[in-house]
Parts: structure tokens; C-alpha cells; sequence
């Protein structure tokens, strides 16, 4: 069995460096899951070239660079920490008070060809757009090559935030696929499941949008998975329509980059302009057990989450009352249900 620390490219030179320039006694390392088994090849190079330094694992899931904490650097008393697989998030407008390594892994496995047989046999359309998860960047790069080769012409486009690699997306930002909307029909989508893929299908609805899973070496039309999303998220807006809307329990984030003040403000505003009564709640993270206590608490119509916008169709789409995203949100406060907006 491959060991999943060889499947990834880092660059440890730059721990070296951060140690160094920054005069580090004590690290925090910070990785998401998937990606935790790297830390022990970093643990052994500090180890070996900085015994001095002392070492601390968070065990917290890290999604995503948005989700950085003041709390944990202030108890933990670090001097600096080492964010392994994520480039810093474009919104991170405050300084959390210590530096941060924002250290990519990069996959290092190529397009089987297997996988480009497959992939020649689905896409029909030649002009085609390519985005990537960051991890994926340099597989994208390769595989966009290829297909020029084979007659395709392969656009990669711009993110919005020059923080950001060419052609890379997050869960919550697409620019990068959505400045070559008027130039392709379809779009492929390469990261570790069907995440990316489906954030960006919910947006480009007229587009086809082709997920690639590297390591499974998968290709599929999202279509069909996106429809019976789009069912649920409307059934749920139809259900508040019905019912009526009276209340509502604002969700925040008091993590940095998942505070998202200026859309706070705006559903409050809207809220108290519609004489719709709500209240605003903070959780770091979000999960069935945290709306049920703000349910038990409040008793809300509906639920609407401002950090994440995926956390309400990934992860809380099954609770008894709609859990909504902000967009959501302002569809049916302004009954205006035809348009669905995403991200928000």
C-alpha cells in the first residue's frame, strides 16, 4: 500500500527558513485530515535540523485556510505555525498574531493512460475550461498539456486573489472557472471527490461540469448529483414559503477568515426591514448538535449560516427545519425563488 506521504511534494526547505527568520521556540503544525500524515515528515526534518523548537500537533480538521484561530495561538502560546496544504485564504483580513507558513502539498502522480482514454471517450466538447483544487495545480497543468496535444484548446483562467494559483478554486470561490464562462461549454474540475466539482456546477447550471478524482482515477458528468441537490434546496425554500418566516437564527463564526461582517450586517438589515424577528449566534463549529441547542434555545423558522456556504448542503441538509445559506436566505425573504444564488 503506497504510503500517502509519497504521493505529495513539499518543500521543507521553507520550514528551515520560517524557523530561522522568525526565531520559532514553540510550532503549531495545522493540516487537514487527509493531509495529516505529512506532518510526521515534517516533525523528523524539525527534529533533526531545529531540536529546539517544540512541536505542537493541532488535531482540528482545517478545511480550509479560513479557518484560523486567535484563541488556539494565544493558549498554546506559539511563536509560529506551519499550515500544510492550503495557500493562505484571500479574505484573511486580520492579523492573527504570530506569522504562518502557508506550505502547499502538491500531488505528484500523473494522468494514467487509463484515465485519458476515459477521459477522451467523455468529453465531447474541445473548447474546455480547467480548474483545480490547490493540491492539483501542477496535475492540471500536465493534463491540460496533454489535451492540447490530442486538438483540445484548454483555457485555464484567473482567481480573483493574486494569493491564489492559476486556475484555483476554493469551496466558496470560482473566478477562476467563472472568467471563461463565455469562452467553454464544458468544465473539468480536478480534485479529491466531488466537492469542487459540485460547488461550481450549482453556479454554472448551463455548463457541463466534468469532476476528475486523481487518485481514483474517476471522470463523471455532475448533472445528475447537482439536480437532486438543487431538489432538496428547493423543497427546503418551498417548505419556509409555505410555512412562513418569522424567525430566524444567525449563525457566526468568530474564526477570521469565516467571519464574514459585511454579509452579517446585509441579512440583518433585510431581516429587520421584512419585521422578521432573529438573533445571532456563535459557534466555531457547526454541526447537528449545535443547531439543535440554537433550536432549543430560539425555536427559529429557519436557520441560515454565514461562514461556510457549503456547510448547509453538505453537511446540515438533513435537519427537520431549513439550515440555509445567506442567498438562500434572500430568496425567500424577497420571494424571489427563480434565480438560485450560490456561492454566498
Amino acid at each position: 500500500m503506497t504510503n500517502i506521504a509519497d504521493l505529495y511534494i513539499l518543500d521543507l526547505g521553507l520550514v528551515d527558513e520560517f524557523i530561522e527568520e522568525n526565531n520559532i521556540k514553540k510550532i503549531l503544525l495545522q493540516a487537514p485530515d487527509g493531509l495529516k500524515p505529512l506532518l510526521e515528515k515534517i516533525i523528523r526534518h524539525i527534529k533533526a535540523l531545529h531540536p529546539q523548537t517544540k512541536i505542537i500537533i493541532s488535531a482540528e480538521p482545517w478545511y480550509g485556510s479560513c479557518m484560523l484561530s486567535i484563541n488556539e495561538v494565544k493558549i498554546l502560546g506559539v511563536d509560529g505555525i506551519v499550515h500544510v496544504g492550503h495557500n493562505r485564504y484571500p479574505w484573511l483580513y486580520d492579523d492573527i498574531g504570530v506569522p504562518i507558513l502557508y506550505m502547499p502539498a502538491y500531488y505528484s502522480g500523473k494522468p494514467s493512460k487509463t484515465l485519458l482514454d476515459r477521459l477522451l471517450k467523455t468529453i465531447e466538447d474541445h473548447d474546455i475550461g480547467m480548474v483545480a483544487s490547490i493540491q492539483y495545480i501542477p496535475y492540471m497543468n500536465t493534463l491540460a498539456n496533454i489535451l492540447k496535444t490530442k486538438g483540445y484548446n484548454v483555457h485555464i483562467g484567473n482567481p480573483s486573489s493574486q494569493l491564489m494559483e492559476k486556475g484555483q478554486i476554493l469551496g466558496c470561490e470560482y473566478t477562476a472557472a467563472l472568467n471563461m464562462r463565455n469562452k467553454v461549454k464544458a468544465f473539468i474540475v480536478i480534485s479529491g471527490g466531488i466537492f469542487h466539482a459540485l460547488g461550481l456546477s450549482l453556479i454554472l447550471r448551463e455548463h457541463k461540469i466534468y469532476g476528475l478524482d486523481p487518485h481514483r482515477e474517476e471522470i463523471w458528468n455532475t448533472s445528475t448529483y447537482r439536480d437532486k441537490v438543487l431538489r432538496i434546496r428547493y423543497y427546503k425554500l418551498y417548505q419556509i414559503l409555505r410555512r412562513g418566516i418569522r424567525k430566524v437564527a444567525i449563525i457566526v463564526s468568530p474564526l477570521l477568515g469565516q467571519y464574514r461582517s459585511s454579509i452579517i450586517m446585509y441579512l440583518e438589515d433585510l431581516l429587520s426591514k421584512n419585521g422578521i424577528d432573529y438573533q445571532v449566534f456563535s459557534t466555531t463549529m457547526v454541526d447537528n448538535d449545535r443547531i439543535s441547542s440554537i433550536d432549543n434555545a430560539f425555536s427559529p423558522d429557519a436557520f441560515v449560516i454565514t461562514s461556510c456556504p457549503r456547510l448547509p448542503i453538505d453537511d446540515l441538509s438533513e435537519y427537520h427545519k431549513p439550515v440555509l445559506t445567506p442567498g438562500e436566505l434572500v430568496m425567500v425573504v424577497k420571494k424571489n425563488i427563480d434565480k438560485y444564488i450560490f456561492p454566498w
